[in-house]
């Protein structure tokens, strides 16, 4: 019997025990963590990524180009210099104040572990 998600996702749905989900929570989020460092040490300055998972929300769904990484601070957080292209520099100057005449802009407040690849088939 090959494990798929869908026969997971059924088990948790049709049956699944109290001590089943409460397993599940820590599982996922191990899953999640590594997940998220496989996707951040992919990125490098030349990438094109989009920003999801951000606050404010206005924020989610910009792309660009990575042009600068900082070092890790000591808590492991990473922030990151992306230079918006058109779209999101038209859609960003709803929020904030950007020379007209600029059709690129640079942005340096997006933390590394909000840019996503944007060759990531899953996005």
């Amino acid at each position: 019997m090959d494990l798929t998600a869908d026969a997971v996702n059924t088990f948790i749905a049709d049956h699944a025990t109290e001590t089943h989900i409460e397993a599940l929570y820590p599982a996922s989020k191990r899953r999640r963590a590594a997940l998220d460092t496989i996707r951040v040490t992919s990125l490098k300055v030349g990438s094109k990524v989009i920003v999801e998972n951000i606050r404010p929300k206005y924020l989610a769904g910009l792309k660009g180009t990575l042009v600068h990484i900082s070092a890790p601070t000591r808590t492991g957080r990473q922030k990151t210099i992306l230079c918006l292209d058109e779209e999101s520099t038209e859609k960003l100057r709803k929020h904030q104040w950007i020379p007209k005449d600029e059709t690129e802009h640079q942005i340096d407040i997006i933390p590394l572990i909000a840019c996503y690849p944007l060759t990531d088939p899953t996005r």
